[in-house]
């Protein structure tokens, strides 16, 4: 949209004409400008404010117990701040009907997955339920403030993103070179001791960060305007995602860049748009990758996760056996959900049979907590959710999609205190905006006159 808060959105109070003043233009832009710098302040947090650093720091942000306020993310008071000032200044229902326009399936999965949050609450309580609002509700509500963004400042928030992922492979590459951490590696107020070490960055675990960097490397030819910072993060993502260890990021991530490079090239190749410059440059990468692969693993793989233990292990086990615990539920369980105390009961019934410490599957962690009923409705929402924010988007925006469900089903982080759907959103978004720009940004060809009818003649 071409102003984010459209002069009709003022004055929603019903005023005497005595009391009538005109809206001030300067007041207006100010406080939009205030609600753009809240939403780059508030999306700065996300990225760089993990869990794991505000438990280094002596807050129970994820460890059981503790007090309920202190387990949600500092980004997301403000957040909510934000779009309660707007919703005060606006008028709540024109700022409803604003955000219905602009993104309306963000708006009702954010009201989907409140009302979930409220289900779950009044059935099971409060103990366990923290991360659904910084992990689910959140992510609607950070799209929503993105909504009132002006075009420009979208994809300046985009590149910034892009940027901090960019500082986040480095750091993660560094602390693997180094074998130190940036941000302890703490689990329940436990640090974890792994044979093989792996970087936390600025997300705080190995995997989320796996998942982060893959999902940006697949955002990357938005940026095929700003080369130097493409090929820069082009350089940073393929190491950064090794030193993470994150093996079906990376099988999931090499699988899928080959297949679409493969279409891209193919498709261009029939239809006689490859030079002989480009088919050089694709005989290049095809003996360049497998080099530099071969370099990246003699220098870092002695010590990588990844190289050591790239098979089916019994973490890769668990996740199978993990559906035994269907075994244990009533129909009632299963319809309408057991809530987080009732996963705990049950994980521990199951330990006893199977061994087995924890659920590493979402999707399952979520259909125990809404039942079978809620987990319909949340998952509605959010497919509507995800292919709003990418409608009309180029193919390899649609692949961070299908890169997100792959590697998320393989863990619980869209079950835990984890900020993957959030950067999600912020990249699928983000992304889509830029290239709609492309157009506005990227001057068009110049037009060649119509030659003069002398000229034709003469021709």
């Amino acid at each position: 949209m071409s102003e984010p808060f459209p002069r009709g959105l003022y004055g929603g109070r019903r005023v005497t004409p005595a009391g009538y003043h005109p809206p001030v233009r300067g007041a207006e832009d100010g406080f939009v400008t205030l609600v753009t710098v809240l939403v780059f302040v508030v999306v700065g947090l996300f990225c760089t404010v993990s869990g794991y650093f505000l438990e280094a720091r002596g807050i129970s942000y994820m460890s059981p117990g503790g007090n309920f306020l202190m387990k949600m993310h500092p980004g997301t008071y403000l957040v909510v701040g934000l779009l309660g000032l707007v919703a005060v200044v606006v008028n709540p229902v024109r700022l409803g009907i604003l955000l219905w326009q602009q993104l309306g399936a963000g708006l009702a999965y954010t009201l989907a997955s409140t009302v979930l949050f409220i289900w779950v609450v009044f059935r099971h309580g409060t103990a366990g339920t923290a991360f659904m609002i910084d992990c689910l509700i959140v992510p609607g509500m950070l799209a929503l403030s993105m909504a009132l963004l002006s075009d420009d400042n979208r994809d300046r928030l985009y590149v910034m993103v892009m940027s901090v992922m960019g500082v986040n492979g480095l750091i993660g590459i560094t602390e693997f070179l180094l074998k130190t951490r940036l941000t302890p590696f703490v689990i329940e107020g436990v640090e974890v001791v792994e044979p093989f070490f792996r970087p936390t960055a600025l997300l705080g675990h190995p995997l989320q960060n796996a998942l982060m960097t893959s999902m940006a490397f697949f955002t990357l030819p938005a940026l095929r305007d700003r080369p130097w910072l493409a090929l820069a993060l082009l350089a940073i993502f393929p190491m950064a995602l090794f030193s993470f260890g994150g093996r079906t990021a990376m099988v999931v991530t090499a699988a899928l860049a080959t297949v679409l490079g493969a279409l891209w090239y193919l498709t261009h190749l029939f239809a006689r748009k490859v030079s002989y410059f480009s088919f050089l440059g694709a005989v290049g990468v095809m003996l360049g990758v497998p080099m530099a692969a071969i370099l990246v693993l003699t220098v870092l793989g002695g010590e990588s996760r990844l190289v050591q233990e790239f098979y089916w292990d019994t973490s890769a086990q668990s996740r199978l056996l993990a559906l035994r615990i269907f075994d244990q539920l009533t129909m009632g369980d299963i319809l309408f959900g057991i809530g987080p105390t009732g996963i705990i009961e049950q994980v521990q019934r199951l330990a006893n049979v199977t061994g087995i410490i924890g659920i590493e599957n979402g999707w399952l962690l979520l259909l125990l907590h809404y039942g079978l009923f809620g987990f319909v409705v949340f998952m509605t929402t959010l497919v509507w959710f995800l292919l709003a924010i990418t409608a009309g988007a180029p193919a390899y925006i649609r692949t961070v999609l299908v890169v997100f469900i792959l590697i998320a089903s393989s863990n619980n982080s869209l079950a835990a205190k984890d900020s993957s759907l959030i950067l999600l959103v912020l990249l699928a978004y983000g992304a889509t905006c830029y290239e709609r720009r492309r157009i506005v940004r990227e001057p068009a060809p110049p037009s060649k006159p119509l030659p003069s009818r002398g000229a034709r003649l003469r021709g």
